[in-house]
């Protein structure tokens, strides 16, 4: 049974080594200063005692960019459950993202909440693409 809940300040070790796993390298420099910033928001989903995904937001003033998001890619349930509650907490604030095309469920959810299309981006690897085994949505176009 997966429980969604806020992230508190000593879970970010615990996402960061989640993040890992899932990413193939450590994102440390990245996460840290998002998970540390009173003013984001960050949520985990935990599944037999174990973090099973997470998703964050950087909230500006009237914005917020929502990602990075990262979970099993068997376990879509898990993407919803965490984009549903964040999008709840960014009410009334622009908010601005990046999703793979083929995650439908999410894309549909994002749609769903009133998020538009503005353009598509190749994503390209040279050796092994990152995030196997996960869904991954970045941070932001600049620093995934």
């Amino acid at each position: 049974n997966v429980q969604v809940r806020k992230a508190k300040k000593q879970a970010a070790t615990a996402i960061i080594n989640f993040d890992s796993q899932c990413f193939g390298a450590c994102r440390r420099k990245l996460l840290e200063p998002i998970l540390h910033d009173p003013d984001n928001l960050c949520y985990i989903a935990v599944d037999a005692h174990e973090i099973a995904g997470y998703c964050a937001a950087t909230v500006y003033a009237e914005m917020a960019g929502l990602g990075p998001l990262m979970h099993r890619r068997n376990r879509g349930d898990i993407a919803v459950a965490l984009l549903q509650t964040i999008l709840g907490r960014l009410r009334n604030r622009d908010v601005f993202t990046c999703a793979p095309v083929e995650e439908v469920a999410l894309l549909e959810l994002l749609f769903k909440a009133g998020l538009q299309e503005k353009f598509r981006v190749t994503r390209m690897f040279l050796g092994n693409a990152v995030a196997k085994g996960c869904t991954f949505m970045p941070e932001s176009l600049e620093r995934g």
